[in-house]
């Protein structure tokens, strides 16, 4: 399927445009389907988007039906303010409240060595409803991207960006702390029917564009191309700065 750009005049505009598509793409799949499952992501612009969804959107769907996975997380105590969960329980869950069934939210064991929380996270997501092909099934999945090009927890020139079959990959030596994480894999994403790559700032203009070039040395740009490729929907939502060298 196609890749769209979805710009916006600044990080705000862009956290109320992903808020909004958010909540179109997961009621949209429930016309269909009996939950629509959403893969979370780290950094700075999530907390707001959330923020936004709880206040605006609250009522657009039944999130009962919807299932929270994230596609890579620090291995650190769960209180701690590295866990990219903890942003989610704080600015999305705690709102929600009742409203999300505990057993919807696919909390991966991080406080576990690497190897433990990896292959327990796999073998929950094993367990999602799957696609056409037999694997598991991300309705929506949200990325970000560093100024590096990596995204998820594969980092450019590192050994977690080597292919493999797994699922959900231990990584060690991050080029950026914590040292310690799990992410999933290229073969993982590949399950996604949509995916919003989400980036604000003129730093990560080279990289955009690098990416959006085709520069397969670029995480980012493995795997948006590894989930168009399987016929998924690949949207960049993007503030004027980060677009800027487009």
């Amino acid at each position: 399927m196609a890749s769209q750009n979805v710009i916006s005049v600044d990080a705000q505009a862009v956290a109320e445009a992903a808020a909004k598509a958010t909540v179109e793409v997961l009621a949209e799949a429930l016309k269909t389907q009996e939950t629509a499952t959403w893969l979370l992501t780290g950094g700075t612009l999530p907390p707001a988007i959330y923020e936004i969804i709880v206040r605006e959107h609250r009522n657009a769907l039944d999130w009962s039906k919807v299932i929270f996975g994230i596609d890579d997380e620090r291995c650190v105590p769960f209180d701690s303010p590295d866990s990219s969960w903890l942003l989610a329980e704080q600015s999305l869950f705690s709102a929600l409240g009742e409203a999300v069934p505990a057993e919807h939210k696919l909390r991966p064991a991080a406080d576990q060595d690497a190897e433990t929380a990896a292959s327990s996270y796999a073998q929950t997501l094993a367990g999602l409803p799957k696609n056409s092909a037999g694997a598991p099934q991300f309705d929506l999945a949200w990325i970000g991207l560093g100024d590096d090009g990596h995204c998820l927890s594969l980092f450019p020139g590192h050994p977690s960006s080597q292919p493999t079959d797994e699922m959900v990959i231990p990584v060690h030596d991050s080029p950026k702390p914590p040292a310690d994480r799990i992410s999933l894999t290229v073969k993982a994403m590949k399950g996604t029917k949509n995916l919003f790559v989400i980036g604000a700032g003129g730093g990560k203009a080279p990289v955009i564009a690098r990416a959006q070039n085709g520069d397969a040395s670029l995480p980012v740009q493995i795997v948006t191309s590894a989930v168009s490729d399987a016929g998924g929907q690949v949207s960049w939502f993007l503030d004027e700065a980060a677009a800027a060298e487009l």
